[in-house]
């Protein structure tokens, strides 16, 4: 499919306010590694986004 002449794309801007712990999840409770909590997992598949969550959670 061609886009005709005038055509625009449309951008999504998400802001999500939400506390590290829903950002991450431990999976070994003995070790400091992490990864992204599961059902923020699924979020960012869903909507087909990408969240920096190692540079948010460094900070």
């Amino acid at each position: 499919m061609k886009k005709s002449k005038g055509a625009f794309e449309l951008k999504y801007e998400f802001w999500i306010m939400a506390s590290i712990t829903e950002l991450v999840d431990y999976p070994d409770e003995q070790s400091d590694e992490y990864v992204p909590h599961p059902n923020f997992q699924a979020i960012m598949d869903a909507l087909e986004i990408c969240v920096p969550i190692n540079e948010i959670y460094e900070q």
